[in-house]
């Protein structure tokens, strides 16, 4: 009887301890490790442009801001000659029709002032030809004979004399003065006529400079400024800002902008494949040629910051590509073969040390492990895990499923 009983306690136990085992174990989703090749990819999102264009910009030689009026539609192709924007033109307008006005004015008192100078000068002559004529008289006929006329009318004779040579001179003085002084003045109104008419042009010239044509065919795209605003109507624009461009076609290249926190590892000459907004089916590759050396906020105010690159394409496809087309970005970083990876939540760090759940066959264990290379969903494992080992798929208890 005691020997029955002892052989039923020792089936029971064993029975008891496997099904321990087995609680335990599954527990845990279970993933076996093995080695596969490992690709690092950095997500980023741009939009095409041309790797040449022409600047379209206000006229710097506009002394003063300007207030946009009208804007061509974006993306679309134009012809050289056509009015692609145009700047608020009714103050000028006004200012065009005051400097006209006193263009006129002026020419009205310049033609009255050479008149009444004329008229001061032409009776300034007559009364020289008749002071001329009394002194010829005067001098031709002398009051000198004493039995003919008294010492009185000798004396005056003489005095009437004197003065006629005296207003004589003085009348060549007066007429040589009255020419400087015509000169002068004319001259005065003059350079007032001609700083009214300089003003003229200058307001014609920016009139003109107000209305901004394509020098050449092309398809007319706005410029964003430092902000990442687009130029539209009622916006203020300074003299030289660019407010476009009219790009070639013939070689477009793509911007795109990759945020800071996921940069690393991202550097000139790296693979990128480029998905268009409008062919998501199509992919384009290309490589970095220009990277930022330092990230910076995309819009006024946020304060995520980007890197900005450059990236040349190499597509054979004949896709319809214009500047401006939106794109989503991956850019291959590093690619290693055959090395051992894990999920990202297979990871737990605790005091700056890092481990997975380790199985051991029995039971759970923290096995330590060394990191390398890391993307969006798995990271390299240098040191600690071999092929064939199993870890927990979560750091976190779940459901038991064996992977593989």
């Amino acid at each position: 009887m005691i020997l029955g009983y002892s052989k039923w306690w020792f089936f029971f136990t064993i029975f008891i301890l496997n099904a321990c085992s087995e609680s335990v174990q599954k527990n845990n989703i279970l993933l076996t490790i093995t080695k596969q090749d490992f690709t690092i990819k950095v997500p980023a999102r741009g939009e095409l442009e041309a790797v040449n264009s022409t600047n379209i910009s206000m006229p710097s030689d506009i002394f003063e801001p300007q207030t946009i009026e009208w804007l061509e539609q974006e993306n679309t192709l134009v012809k050289k000659g056509q009015v692609v924007a145009r700047f608020d033109a009714n103050k000028y307008l006004y200012q065009r029709g005051q400097e006209r006005y006193q263009i006129d004015e002026s020419e009205i008192v310049y033609k009255t002032k050479r008149k009444v100078l004329e008229n001061e000068k032409e009776g300034i002559v007559n009364d020289r030809q008749l002071i001329k004529k009394e002194l010829v008289i005067a001098q031709n006929y002398h009051v000198n004979d004493l039995d003919v006329y008294s010492r009185n009318e000798m004396i005056d004779a003489m005095k009437n004399q004197k003065y006629l040579e005296s207003k004589q001179n003085y009348l060549a003085w007066r007429y040589q003065t009255q020419d400087i002084k015509s000169t002068s003045e004319l001259e005065l109104l003059s350079l007032q006529q001609q700083r009214h008419q300089k003003k003229l042009e200058l307001y014609n010239k920016v009139l003109n400079g107000l209305e901004i044509v394509a020098p050449h065919d092309g398809v007319f795209v706005l410029k964003k400024n430092w902000s990442g605003v687009k130029p539209h109507v009622g916006d203020t624009s300074w003299p030289g800002e660019q407010i476009a461009t009219l790009p070639d076609l013939s070689k477009l290249q793509a911007k795109i902008y990759i945020l800071e926190s996921e940069a690393a590892g991202v550097k000139l000459g790296q693979l990128v494949e480029l998905k268009l907004d409008v062919h998501p089916q199509q992919i384009i590759q290309g490589e970095i040629v220009q990277l930022d050396s330092m990230a910076k906020p995309r819009e006024n105010g946020n304060p995520i910051k980007y890197f900005e690159a450059v990236v040349s394409l190499n597509h054979s496809e004949k896709l319809e590509l214009h500047p401006g087309n939106q794109l989503q970005a991956m850019i291959y970083v590093d690619e290693m073969k055959a090395t051992i990876s894990v999920p990202n939540f297979s990871i737990d760090t605790e005091n700056g040390l890092t481990s997975v759940k380790f199985w051991d066959g029995n039971d759970w264990r923290k096995q330590l492990v060394k990191t390398g290379a890391r993307n969006s969903t798995k990271t390299q494992i240098i040191r600690g895990l071999s092929p064939g080992d199993q870890i927990a798929l979560f750091v976190n208890e779940g459901e038991n499923h064996a992977v593989h």
